[in-house]
């Protein structure tokens, strides 16, 4: 299926989410194989960062984007995104 940009994420990609401590955990999985590359360049690190900016703690010296990281999982056409000081603890 060809994407239109209309799409919402869960329409082409599996999406789990996790905690442990101050710290967020967002996998991303896409549904078929040829939603992988589209993922990759939507979803980085900085896009994630500006969709979570209220859960992330943010310091005079530091941006918000800091606190983001994303990981490449190609072997499951997947990312994951840990948000660091997400969670107010």
């Amino acid at each position: 299926m060809p994407l239109d940009g209309k799409e919402c994420l869960e329409d082409i990609a599996y999406l789990r989410s996790g905690d442990k401590g101050n710290t967020s955990n967002i996998g991303v999985v896409a549904r078929d194989p040829q939603y992988y590359s589209y993922l990759k360049d939507l979803l980085m690190e900085k896009v994630v960062a500006e969709w979570f900016k209220k859960c992330l703690e943010s310091l005079e010296d530091e941006t918000i984007y800091y606190f983001v990281t994303r990981y490449e999982l190609p072997g499951v056409c997947g990312l994951n995104f840990v948000l660091r000081k997400s969670l107010g603890g």
